[in-house]
């Protein structure tokens, strides 16, 4: 099956039990989609990676009791989560399915607009999965998905302290951080968007200095998924020492240095 590493690694238990204290952090790419693609009343929307289901929400909220949501990760209990709050919320808009982006059919479209925040980054084949998601919309449809910079430009980034605990890597490979990290490049983003036949391609630097709470953090199964077992409380270790130092008090200091990609599927 494509994409196992990333299957298994958001599926582990810790993951959507603790994410509501990581969304702080990636909470702060909504408002770049939603200002990218100014969602109108009665439209269809799919969401890529929706996780737990909170930039779906704002994008139902966008379109209307008469718009649709499709919102897709390939995690259970990211999809248990974001149902979860689209219950509470009463949005019957949207749907959420348990799905791999990059080979599956999406239900409910054709749509008129594509959205992923930090979630392209992860395909095994970031060019397949961005064909299917434009075999799914309408022509002339637009999408925006938000990428990471890449890692060395952020103080906070947890990849400072992966790194040094990888694995030399096969000749030729590349592991998973390095692939995320190649988002961070425009002219990388731009080529892949361009093969997968999408026309009228932007990149553009969001950058942002914000305090989020002291106990914001990242789900532990994430930072140790791609070291070796023996490095993995290492990891931990080092990470939380990394947040120490841009602690102070009751908020942590986050650089988050953001790319929002636009482009427009083909009429």
């Amino acid at each position: 099956m494509t994409n196992d590493a990333q299957r298994e690694a958001w599926s582990a238990a810790d993951v959507a039990e603790t994410w509501p204290k990581t969304e702080p952090i990636s909470d702060q790419g909504t408002p770049l989609l939603m200002e990218a693609l100014r969602l109108q009343p009665g439209e269809r929307v799919l969401d890529v990676a929706c996780g737990g289901g909170k930039t779906t929400m704002a994008a139902a909220s966008a379109v209307g009791p008469s718009g649709h949501v499709t919102g897709v990760d390939i995690s259970q209990g990211m999809i248990d989560l974001a149902k979860q709050r689209v219950a509470e919320a009463g949005l019957s808009q949207v749907e959420l399915v348990l799905c791999d982006a990059q080979v599956d059919p999406f239900p409910s479209g054709p749509f008129d607009a594509a959205l992923s925040q930090f979630g392209i980054m992860f395909f095994d084949d970031p060019k397949a999965a961005l064909g299917n998601i434009r075999s799914h919309l309408k022509p002339g449809s637009r999408v925006a998905f938000v990428v990471w910079q890449p890692e060395d430009r952020m103080a906070w980034s947890p990849a400072h302290v992966i790194v040094p605990f990888l694995p030399p890597p096969e000749e030729g490979a590349e592991n998973t951080i390095e692939r995320a990290g190649s988002w961070g490049d425009p002219d990388y983003a731009t080529e892949a968007l361009t093969s997968a036949g999408f026309t009228d391609v932007a990149v553009e630097e969001r950058n942002l200095d914000i305090d989020l709470p002291a106990d914001t953090d990242i789900p532990a199964s994430l930072l140790t998924g791609v070291v070796d077992e023996a490095h993995r409380d290492a990891v931990l270790e080092a990470w939380q020492s990394h947040r120490a130092g841009l602690t102070d008090g009751d908020v942590m200091r986050y650089d988050l240095k953001m790319n929002l990609i636009t482009a427009t599927a083909p009429p």
